[in-house]
Parts: C-alpha cells; sequence; structure tokens
C-alpha cells in the first residue's frame, strides 16, 4: 500500500507547487522562490489539497480545476490591480468582473494566463493517468484536514479582534497567501460605516485655496472635466519614431497647467468620478465602490453633488459615458445628480450601434454626440462630465482607426494605440466648445504593471494661459478639482 500513497502525494506535491508559481506571478514576492513566504504558500496548499486527494480521483481533479479558474482569474485582475481583491469587492462586483473577464478574453494568450491553463491540462492528466483507483485513505484525508484545522484556528485566533484594515489585508494576502488574507477579512471586523462617515466629512469640508499656479484662474461659463481611463503618464510623454503618442496633449502643454500624479494605486475607477463630483480626496485606502456601498437618497442627505451647485448657477449640466449604466452601479447616482442630460451606452446605442466597441459606444461616437447636442442646445453656460472608456484594457480600438503602431505587436502598443486615438477626440471636443471654456482632465488610475505607476492631470483653458509642471500626489490632484470647481460657482 506504500506505492499507491507516493503516487498521491507526488501528485499532491506537483499541484500544490503551482500555489507557489502563481503567487510569485501575482505579487512579483522575490527574486528566488525559495524563501519563507514561498513556503508558507506551499504548506497551507499542500494540506488542504490533501484533504481532497485522499478521497477520490475525480474529487481531487475537480478541485485543482476548481484552483486554476480562482488563478486565472487573479492573474487577469492583478494584470491592473497591484492591492489584492477582498471577497466583499469579489462579491459586490461579481457582475463588473464577469463582464471584464469576458471582454478580456484575449488576455488567456499571455504568457501566464498560457502558463496555468497548461499547468491545469496537465496535471489533470497525470490525475487522471496515475491516480490509484484501488487506493482511498480517508485515515490520510483525516490527518491532513486536522493539520489545515490547527493552522486555521492559530490563524482565527490571531486575527478575530483586529480591525480589518486594507493594507494589512493587502500585506498578509502578498505574505501569507489569498488563503490567510481571506480568513484575515472574515474573521477581523471591518466597519464600513465609519469609512462612509470619513466620505461624508471630506465632503463637507471647505475646499483649499487654489494653488499659486492658479490663484488668478477665472471663472469659466463651460466646464467639462474628463475622466480618461487608465491612463499612465507615460502616455502623454511618450514618443514613436519622433512622433507624440498624443500630439494634441503635447501641442497645448506650454498653456497648461500640467501635474504628475506619483504613484496613483488603481482602485475602482468609480470611485474617482466619485470622489471628483462630491468633493472627496482620499480614496485609494477604499476597498469598496461608494456607488455600491450606499444609495445616492441615503447619502445625499449629508453630502451636495457639485451638479446642484452648477444648477443652482444656471449651468446646463450633461453627462456622458460609453458604458452601461448598470455598470458600478453609476446611473443611480448620476440621476441623482440631476444631470439635465444623461448619456450612456443604452441611450447612444440607438445613434451608433453600428460601431459597438470593446466596452460600448466608443469615443470618437461620444464626442461626436457631445458636440452635436452641445450645438442643439447652445447653453450659455454649462457643466459637463465626459469619462472615456475606449482607453479600457484590453485596449482594441476597432478597425475604424490606425494609431500610431500601425501593427501593434504587445498589449502596450495596442495601449499607446488607444490614447494616440482619444488624443484626437480630446481634440475634436476642445477645438469645438465655446471659446470661455475650462477643461478638467485627469486619469483614474494607473493599468500596466510594464509602466510606471505615475498618471495624468492637466487643467486648460481657452481663454486663459496656465503655466505649471509639478509632481503631487492623487490626493492632492482632488483637492484642486474641489477648489476649481467650487471657486467657479462663486
Amino acid at each position: 500500500m506504500i506505492r499507491p500513497f507516493i503516487k498521491i502525494l507526488v501528485l499532491l506535491l506537483i499541484c500544490s507547487t503551482e500555489f507557489v508559481f502563481v503567487h510569485d506571478i501575482l505579487f512579483h514576492t522575490e527574486d528566488s522562490l525559495v524563501n519563507i513566504t514561498s513556503f508558507i504558500v506551499f504548506i497551507q496548499a499542500f494540506l488542504c489539497l490533501g484533504i481532497f486527494a485522499f478521497l477520490n480521483k475525480y474529487i481531487f481533479m475537480s478541485i485543482n480545476i476548481l484552483n486554476n479558474l480562482i488563478f486565472l482569474f487573479l492573474v487577469i485582475y492583478h494584470r491592473i490591480f497591484d492591492k489584492a481583491v477582498t471577497l466583499k469587492v469579489i462579491g459586490n462586483q461579481f457582475q463588473e468582473g464577469i463582464e471584464y473577464f469576458i471582454k478580456s478574453l484575449n488576455v488567456l494568450s499571455e504568457k501566464n494566463s498560457v502558463f496555468i491553463i497548461s499547468y491545469v491540462i496537465i496535471s489533470s492528466i497525470l490525475i487522471y493517468k496515475m491516480y490509484p483507483e484501488e487506493y482511498k485513505s480517508k485515515k490520510s484525508a483525516i490527518i491532513f484536514l486536522s493539520s489545515f484545522v490547527i493552522i486555521g484556528l492559530f490563524s482565527v485566533f490571531n486575527y478575530r479582534h483586529q480591525k480589518f484594515i486594507v493594507k494589512d489585508f493587502n500585506a498578509m494576502t502578498k505574505t501569507f497567501g489569498y488563503g490567510q488574507g481571506w480568513l484575515y477579512e472574515l474573521v477581523s471586523t471591518f466597519d464600513e460605516n465609519q469609512q462612509i462617515s470619513a466620505v461624508i466629512k471630506m465632503s463637507q469640508e471647505l475646499p483649499q485655496n487654489l494653488p499659486d499656479e492658479l490663484i488668478d484662474l477665472k471663472t469659466h461659463n463651460h466646464i467639462y472635466v474628463i475622466q480618461l481611463e487608465s491612463m499612465h503618464y507615460d502616455a502623454f510623454e511618450k514618443y514613436n519614431n519622433n512622433q507624440a503618442v498624443m500630439p494634441f496633449l503635447q501641442s497645448i502643454r506650454e498653456n497648461a497647467a500640467v501635474y504628475k500624479i506619483l504613484k496613483n494605486q488603481p482602485h475602482p475607477s468609480a470611485n474617482s468620478d466619485f470622489a471628483a463630483m462630491h468633493g472627496i480626496y482620499n480614496i485609494l485606502d477604499f476597498n469598496y465602490v461608494v456607488y455600491q456601498s450606499k444609495s445616492p437618497q441615503e447619502l445625499y442627505k449629508y453630502i451636495t453633488p457639485i451638479t446642484w451647485k452648477y444648477k443652482e448657477k444656471g449651468y446646463f449640466t450633461d453627462f456622458y459615458h460609453g458604458y452601461y449604466g448598470h455598470f458600478y452601479q453609476r446611473k443611480d447616482y448620476i440621476k441623482a445628480m440631476k444631470f439635465d442630460d444623461i448619456y450612456f451606452a443604452e441611450e447612444l446605442q440607438n445613434k451608433y450601434s453600428s460601431r459597438l466597441g470593446e466596452w460600448g459606444i466608443e469615443d470618437a461616437d461620444v464626442v461626436d454626440w457631445i458636440i452635436k447636442n452641445q450645438q442643439i442646445k447652445r447653453p450659455e453656460k454649462s457643466f459637463t462630465f465626459f469619462i472615456t472608456v475606449s482607453t479600457h484594457d484590453p485596449y482594441n480600438i476597432g478597425n475604424r482607426y490606425t494609431g500610431i503602431y500601425k501593427e501593434p505587436k504587445n498589449i502596450l502598443e495596442r495601449y499607446y494605440n488607444s490614447f494616440n486615438y482619444v488624443d484626437k477626440q480630446l481634440k475634436d471636443l476642445i477645438d469645438s466648445a465655446p471659446k470661455d471654456s475650462l477643461f478638467i482632465m485627469y486619469s483614474d488610475h494607473p493599468s500596466l504593471s510594464e509602466l510606471s505607476s505615475d498618471t495624468f492631470f492637466m487643467i486648460y483653458s481657452k481663454q486663459q494661459k496656465l503655466s505649471d509642471q509639478r509632481e503631487i500626489n492623487f490626493s492632492q490632484a482632488l483637492q484642486i478639482i474641489k477648489s476649481i470647481l467650487y471657486y467657479n460657482t462663486k
């Protein structure tokens, strides 16, 4: 009976070792895989899988396939996000995660995904071929279960009196693996209401004075706030064969205030537009989307959206986003902000349905409608919010446009092509806007590990020369946006 036991043990070692490789892919822990972190991740996987390995071939194979499916989702998630994903986020944003996964299926051809797919196929074949059908040992399974429970109980007693902190969760997961991270989340205490209270407090704070470079900023009758999806500062600075990836933004930089936002950590983009519209400045530690946490009816008892203030001043307010309103439950909030005109994909698809992109209506079509709609309405004063979508992973911009890289060979070249494309749309929008227009353009978060985590922020006026080039953090950028929007209503 020793020989069948050894066979199962070998299969168990093969499957458990994958956890170490995947953990390194997710978090880039160290140059060498031989370290204490790898040992901890391995021993937990070994004991957990051992519970099922000695019960039945098909149970063991099913658990192995399920693990690899989870690995695949996590690898795709970590292509953008450095922070570990919590169970709460998975539960609240399950629909968004599935939509992102479906729209990003081409990432399955990337090396990390290929590694996981290959590993699960090979390991499943080995389990099917090598597993000794005649040998099943509930006794061995119980031994593994007992050892696993002991480790789990030790962790539970260690975590159960702690307050859940996102930074601790991220550090825990990076060091000990997702099993320990999720266990910490389940047994520690999390007070979401406390964070919501912090959101309310930030929103109610008076804005800071404008920075020196903007101290003489005039009031404008036309305000455009533009959230640029997934923009790294690298896209703004990038040249290919002496051609700028974003030639229009480069052409106006001398007359604009341009900021490099240092180390903007990835987070749900919906929190960025929520922050900009409600005077919130510290959102980096949120592990949830505010839109999904509370209803606008609950939150607007205490928070006043900036659009309400602009409407009181007689501004026409309009909102544009090429994707569907259910995503992050944005639409309920956008309606509650009392925009006069609201356009998501569902409102635009009758006009542009023949040219749907990866993420709904492409930015060229959205910009086309912004220009047409505002020419029809011709408001004396306007407040416009526009969120781009065509620069979203996987950065496919359709067949109507040839980018700065004529035949992109990788995701990075597709990425630069998408920003070359959106630069053209920004030019069309800004050129068509009234002379008395102010543009506030910022990136919601970075998205590619191949590039720096610095993002982009620009303030440009068509009637007034602005000039500054400096580095700030994301909280400072949001404070500046709050101050500009506040003082413009005075």
